[in-house]
């Protein structure tokens, strides 16, 4: 119902503060209960389930990433402003990581991370590469497997070491326009990203998105931006629902 702490009080006939302590707790009992659920497929799952067109394009390709931004109230401390003011949301905001399976079920979540942190490094600092890396050691990921990243995660090096494939879009760079082979590249990767985009349109229906984060939240913003993805799990699959974000 997404009803107000002030709502939630007047309800139940009990104070704000009473109504903040409960939802702190039911949120760190949840962060705890759905933290210990593996939620990364094996990888013999993820092909079963993944449709024939994204198999007969990108057979190898497990999981599609992208990051969403929230926006946060601007800090007092001016270093605080800096290190979480993004350029491209132009404000004050916190960034996180999410990776989909082909049908845009979560299977990996990151912290969130102040907002003018790179594509790149949100990549390399929240532990997404550690996590393939411990997936290769178990056999849930195999040498050569493609990840589907947006166009700002320049992480072809990074895989490349791990032996693992970047299907991204193409980039103009040089070039004076995109050849036939570039253009429907481009066009089949975005319509396999857009589970992604889905996916993260599911968490963002939850109303603390839909506003600016205040800072006496920051100490338990991590916890709920967690237990809002896996419980967007449970949800109905981002194929069976028609969101724009």
């Amino acid at each position: 119902m997404g009803l107000s702490h002030i709502d939630l009080a007047e309800r139940f006939c009990l104070s704000e503060g009473t109504i903040n302590n409960i939802i702190i707790s039911w949120i760190n009992y949840l962060y705890l209960v759905l933290g210990s659920l593996n939620i990364w497929p094996c990888r013999d799952i993820i092909i079963e389930h993944s449709s024939r067109e994204f198999l007969d394009q990108y057979p190898n390709n497990l999981v599609i990433i992208d990051t969403t931004e929230l926006k946060v109230q601007v800090p007092s401390a001016l270093q605080k402003h800096s290190e979480s003011y993004s350029s491209y949301k132009s404000h004050t905001t916190l960034n996180g990581l999410l990776g989909v399976d082909p049908n845009g079920g979560i299977m990996f979540v990151s912290q969130l991370f102040e907002g003018s942190i790179s594509d790149k490094q949100i990549v390399s600092r929240l532990g997404f590469l550690e996590v393939l890396k411990q997936k290769l050691l178990v056999g849930e990921i195999l040498k050569g497997d493609g990840i589907v990243p947006d166009k700002g995660f320049e992480i072809g090096k990074e895989l490349g070491n791990l032996g693992l494939q970047l299907n991204i879009q193409p980039f103009l760079k040089n070039k004076v326009g995109f050849n036939e082979y570039d253009v429907i590249k481009a066009q089949t990767i975005a319509r396999h990203r857009i589970n992604v985009e889905r996916a993260i349109c599911k968490i963002r229906r939850f109303r603390i998105f839909n506003s600016i984060i205040p800072i006496s939240m920051f100490g338990i913003i991590n916890q709920i931006w967690t237990v809002a993805c896996l419980l967007s799990n449970f949800q109905n699959s981002v194929l069976n629902a028609e969101m724009t974000e």
